[in-house]
């Protein structure tokens, strides 16, 4: 039982810190859209 817990921890750990990485590159994407927006407006 104490396996499970374990196995569900890493998992959980484990999408949370690509979930982390995806938002910070996504949040740089959208600074640059904007940058692109803002200069050719």
């Amino acid at each position: 039982m104490i396996e499970y817990g374990l196995i569900a921890g890493l998992t959980f750990l484990a999408i949370v810190g690509a979930l982390r990485y995806y938002a910070e590159r996504l949040e740089v994407m959208y600074q640059i859209i904007g940058a692109a927006v803002m200069k050719s407006t």
